[in-house]
């Protein structure tokens, strides 16, 4: 019994000991069931920041890759414009080249207002000689028109006087042979001699020509009709008449002088003179 007794308060000690610590475990259950708890919150709170931060994160990642493109639209602009400053460089640098040979030409321009008064003087020149050429040629025109009208008249006269009068033969042999010793030729019976105008036979029925003058009979036996007495040596010296176109004749300028010097290489019409080379050495 005392053993039993014994054993009984040792159990009874036992279990005061083990409900002791049984409380103590269930205290020690409760402070972690709260610490568990206050735990859990904080993982909750911290789980929904770090929730946030990946939204955040996932929001700024999203802007990230806008920004990423813009990035590249950026750099590809930028290329372009690299591209474009270059060919602008490269423009810059003809447009300066261009300007140079601008101010070049700029600086020949007095060079080339001169050889343009020149030339202006020249074709001035020129047109004078041209002008003046023009009107003697027009001249000579008219004096050969003339001299073929003398000629024509003339040639009637003669065949006139062919077939006119019983003397109409012996006088044209008469004045062919005085003709042909004065060493005149078959030139004065066309155009007819300085000083001397054929004369019409008797009886010829021909008008009246400004051309000739009336009939005049100088010399013996001149006062009847139909008789022409031998003529007598003539002193004139043979050549063109005055007024008439002379090829021997030198050129004159429009006033009837020679051509004033100048700076000019033209020469008169019909010259065979070489002219030396015309422009700008300068741009040779």
């Amino acid at each position: 019994m005392q053993r039993l007794a014994i054993e009984n308060q040792r159990l009874a000690a036992t279990h005061g000991n083990l409900r002791q610590e049984l409380a103590a475990a269930h205290h020690e259950l409760q402070t972690l069931h709260s610490r568990i708890g206050s735990i859990k919150s904080e993982g909750e709170q911290r789980m929904s920041g770090l929730a946030d931060k990946v939204a955040k994160m996932e929001t700024e990642l999203r802007k990230s890759e806008a920004v990423k493109m813009e990035m590249q639209e950026a750099r590809g602009e930028a290329r372009g414009l690299v591209v474009a400053r270059e060919e602008l460089m490269s423009k810059v640098h003809q447009l300066t080249q261009e300007i140079q040979k601008s101010r070049a030409d700029v600086q020949q321009v007095p060079a080339l207002m001169s050889e343009l008064d020149g030339l202006r003087q020249e074709y001035q020149q020129c047109r004078a000689t041209y002008d003046y050429e023009k009107k003697f040629y027009n001249d000579h025109i008219e004096s050969l028109q003339a001299m073929e009208k003398n000629y024509m008249t003339m040639a009637m006269e003669v065949q006139n006087f062919k077939h006119s009068g019983p003397y109409g033969n012996n006088t044209n042999a008469e004045n062919d042979a005085s003709g042909h010793q004065n060493g005149t030729g078959y030139y004065d019976d066309a155009y007819g001699h300085q000083g001397y105008v054929p004369q019409p036979a008797a009886g010829a029925a021909t008008a009246p020509n400004p051309a000739v003058p009336a009939a005049q009979y100088p010399y013996p036996g001149g006062s009847q009709p139909g008789y022409f007495p031998p003529r007598p040596g003539y002193y004139f010296p043979r050549g063109p008449p005055p007024g008439s176109y002379d090829p021997t004749r030198l050129p004159a300028g429009p006033q009837g002088g020679p051509f004033p010097p100048g700076s000019s290489n033209n020469t008169p019409y019909g010259s065979a003179a070489t002219t030396g080379p015309r422009g700008n050495p300068s741009r040779r």
